[in-house]
């Protein structure tokens, strides 16, 4: 990224204010965390940096799109997880794994800034229909949470697509329509991945082979996806990228429901104060 347009700095620094209120209408919400919520922002915010280290690029003119797991992460734990952990989880998520890619600053406060922005819609979505209600595996709450997660969804492709249209000096609709397709199925996979994984076949697994071997199941899954992403350039088959990216995926939804039950287990139940 080079020498960026005064309008391309002008939206960075709108979104960098807007991604600060989303965090700031949760400050009292963190003022009441306990042991539990801690532990789940450092796993969310954990698998969030692996997601974010095996993202996929793609080029596009001087800019590079990058595709990642992270939505299917932050859809298993919207159904699990208060909303000020996966507000926090996502921004520490999210700046240090692109950090540790070295990406420039201003992309990574703008990337952080816009999936704030765009969680924070998708938390609002989410309990306005019926997300808040019924267990884990009720549909009312898998249909919420894929509604929700399609604004994330609408809200981090048209904020990608217009920063890059420009600092490209190109038609919005031209940069949006190139990767769209590649776009609409990994964000269908990350949601089949990330709900049913969280709701279902996480549960199942770990009651039939147990949650310790089943944790290790998902960690091998990840551990080969990510070494076949190593591999990937230009040239790469569609099919090569599509194992590569079930495998992983994979990996991170069987984790998220069984580590973040077994690291809340461990956290002793502190009764509710009198009135």
């Amino acid at each position: 990224m080079g020498t960026l347009p005064r309008n391309v700095k002008i939206l960075i620094g709108v979104a960098a204010i807007l991604g600060l209120a989303c965090v700031a209408i949760r400050v009292p919400e963190i003022a009441d965390w306990d042991g539990q919520d801690l532990l789940a922002v450092t796993l969310i915010a954990a698998l969030t940096i692996a997601a974010e280290r095996c993202s996929i690029p793609l080029r596009h003119g001087s800019e590079t799109v990058n595709f990642a797991l992270t939505d299917g992460v932050w859809a298993g734990a919207l159904l699990l997880v208060a909303p000020s952990v996966l507000t926090v989880a996502v921004l520490l998520g999210v700046g240090i794994g692109q950090a540790l890619n070295r990406w420039n600053p201003l992309k990574i406060t703008y990337n952080v800034a816009q999936f704030l922005v765009g969680i924070t819609a998708a938390q609002i979505v989410f309990e306005l229909a019926g997300g808040s209600g019924g267990g884990p595996t009720h549909p009312t709450r898998w249909l919420a949470a894929l509604a929700a997660m399609s604004v994330t969804f609408a809200v981090n492709t048209s904020a990608i697509t217009l920063v890059v249209s420009m600092v490209e000096r190109t038609r919005f609709l031209d940069v949006f329509r190139l990767p769209l397709t590649v776009n609409v199925l990994h964000w269908l996979g990350n949601m089949a991945i990330g709900i049913l994984a969280a709701n279902l076949l996480a549960g199942r697994v770990g009651g039939r082979i147990g949650v310790r071997p089943a944790i290790w199941t998902g960690l091998v899954m990840m551990a080969a996806g990510a070494a076949g992403l190593l591999w990937t350039g230009p040239g790469t088959p569609f099919a090569d990228l599509v194992v590569q990216v079930v495998l992983l995926g994979s990996g991170l939804g069987l984790l998220v429901p069984l580590m973040t039950n077994a690291l809340m287990s461990s956290v002793a139940v502190r009764p509710a104060a009198s009135p």
